[in-house]
């Protein structure tokens, strides 16, 4: 009988520390006569091919009971597996895969490399040395990835949204959407960088987006992407990284979509409820905003400053129409950068605006914050080579929840007036009458 783990056929391998080395090795190993039968065989062979060495032993590569297949699942003939090769041309072979069945029918995938045994050349009996290990595991691994990857590209196709892959910075795979999105056969993109197709403009933002996207996280992004006659479609995306494949192949999956006409759509319901010049709220719009708030008042008090420009005529007709639209822009921008996101500021008329504090103390601190508003627009504006010292009158009340939005602003307005009469260029206010106060 043969020892634990080797035939009892002479065998190439010897005795003592290469016996011991050969029965150790976690890799399978046999010995394979001229006719490919196994002649020797060590215990991590039997482990992998589920035989005992007695089993092995005389087992050939012709033997069918191994129904051995390639990697597609095509059946590999006994005559064309790797040792049989080896033993027809005397040549070595390496990194071949194949599948083998177990005799409880377990497929079972190995990575066979082949060797002449030295001084076997031109004998009666030449044999070769085979060695595999079990790749079963990584060939599961690789199939259920190609699955996903399969169930990925089904998804990527059939969707609406542009969906690439980006491997080493080059666009690796795009879907077919890219031609309804915007215009361009997918094999255009292949190849070449994303930044070839994003307007300049738009790079310093999206590299903003890099450290989040190295970290792992879902970056969300816009940018302009050139269609093939030089035109920009503004794009709404998200991008991340995954890595995938044996080697854990790092890739950016970035998917994007179209959103001019939903931009175009906020710019028309913007131009609807804001001022053109000033990019304020107009008239409009905030009159409704205000009717919401005397409808459904809050917890805390709402006050309203009405400010005008001081001697606007006068800039007008000294310095034309160009420089009053300035000094209004300018003014604009003053008042919206002293106050806080939640109030609402509107160009209410001409020189007038209207700014609603959505939440103050009380009167004293509604006007204390008009009059930071009144210091804020006071610093002269330049308009060309010239200086505009500018100021504005403000008044200021208190809304009283339910009353008419016809009496709130009577009366602010005459705030405002009496600031003007008290000299221009000052805060002035009216309290809302106690009964409305309640």
């Amino acid at each position: 009988m043969a020892q634990q783990g080797t035939s009892s056929t002479t065998a190439p391998v010897g005795t003592g520390l290469d016996l011991a080395a050969f029965n150790a090795m976690s890799e399978g190993i046999v010995v394979q006569s001229s006719d490919g039968s196994i002649l020797q065989s060590n215990p991590a062979a039997s482990h992998i091919l589920g035989l005992t060495p007695d089993e092995l032993t005389g087992r050939t590569s012709l033997d069918p009971r191994w129904r051995a297949v390639h990697e597609d699942g095509s059946p590999f003939p006994g005559d064309t597996h790797p040792a049989m090769v080896a033993l027809a041309t005397r040549q070595p072979q390496r990194g071949v895969v194949m599948g083998v069945h177990t005799p409880e029918g377990e497929l079972h995938w190995l990575l066979v490399n082949v060797d002449p045994i030295p001084g076997a050349v031109d004998e009666q009996d030449p044999s070769v040395i085979v060695s595999f290990t079990d790749i079963t595991e990584q060939m599961l691994l690789k199939a259920a990835l190609a699955e996903s990857e399969e169930r990925y590209r089904l998804i990527a196709e059939n969707s609406a949204d542009v969906i690439l892959r980006v491997i080493d910075g080059r666009v690796a795979w795009v879907s077919p959407s890219l031609t309804a999105v915007v215009g361009w056969d997918p094999e255009t993109w292949i190849g070449r960088p994303p930044t070839d197709f994003i307007n300049p403009d738009d790079f310093a933002a999206l590299e903003l987006d890099m450290p989040a996207l190295e970290a792992g996280l879902t970056v969300r992004t816009r940018a302009r992407i050139l269609d093939p006659t030089d035109s920009y479609h503004w794009v709404e995306g998200t991008a991340r990284r995954y890595s995938s494949g044996p080697q854990g192949e790092v890739s950016i999956l970035i998917a994007f979509r179209d959103i001019d006409a939903e931009l175009a759509a906020a710019e028309l319901e913007h131009r609807a409820s804001h001022d053109t010049l000033t990019g304020l709220l107009n008239r409009d719009e905030a009159t409704e905003r205000l009717t919401e708030i005397l409808d459904s008042p809050g917890t805390h008090p709402v006050a309203v400053a009405f400010c005008d420009v001081d001697d606007f005529k006068a800039i007008n007709d000294t310095y034309g129409h160009l420089a009053g639209d300035a000094v209004l822009q300018s003014l604009a921008d003053s008042i919206r950068a002293r106050v806080r996101d939640v109030d609402h500021v509107a160009r209410f008329g001409g020189d007038e605006i209207l700014v609603v504090l959505d939440g103050v103390r009380d009167l004293t601190d509604a006007e204390r914050i008009a009059d930071s508003v009144r210091r804020r627009v006071q610093a002269p504006i330049r308009y060309g080579h010239d200086l505009l010292d500018v100021t504005m009158s403000i008044g200021v009340t208190l809304v009283s929840p339910g009353e008419p939005i016809e009496a709130l602003l009577d009366r602010v307005d005459l705030a405002m007036y009496k600031a003007k009469r008290d000299g221009k260029n000052r805060v002035r206010a009216v309290p809302a009458p106690s009964v409305l106060l309640g």
